[in-house]
């Protein structure tokens, strides 16, 4: 009977440890972050820990400085490590995995391994916002 409980504690043990390993390695995701500044600035790659829900502009304010301003449901991403957007010419967007997004990035939840790859290229969103057209991309 001692062996049975012997090995009853020993199995229990060891699935504890298990699970909180498991648990460990979800909680510290890797994410990398890439930043294109076009022709403003060489392309900046981060690859960045963090536990738990992180959103795609979280993981870009970890990897970068960055000012953003609020447009109605919009937030829009207005600089990021100094290279500002320009109103109807040049904006910041970005892409996960190398798709473009279909959230904004305050909204876009982000899974271990994601690539996010933030974008400083041509303003289209900006006249969408004005005419209050749809305009999911920052």
């Amino acid at each position: 009977m001692k062996k049975y409980f012997i090995l009853l504690i020993t199995f229990l043990v060891l699935s504890a440890g298990i699970k909180t390993y498991a648990q460990s390695e979800k909680s510290n995701q890797r994410i990398t972050v890439e930043i294109d500044y076009g022709k403003e600035k060489e392309t900046k790659t981060q690859t960045i820990n963090v536990s738990g829900n992180i959103t795609a502009l979280e993981a870009l304010q970890y990897a970068a400085e960055v000012h953003t301003h609020p447009a109605g449901n919009y937030v829009f991403v207005d600089a990021i490590d100094g290279v500002e957007g320009v109103r109807g010419k040049k904006g910041w967007y970005y892409e996960v995995n190398g798709k473009s997004a279909d959230k904004l990035a305050i909204r876009k939840q982000l899974t271990a391994g994601d690539h996010v790859t933030w974008i400083y290229k041509k303003d289209v969103c900006s006249k969408k916002a004005d005419k209050k057209d749809r305009c999911d991309s920052e």
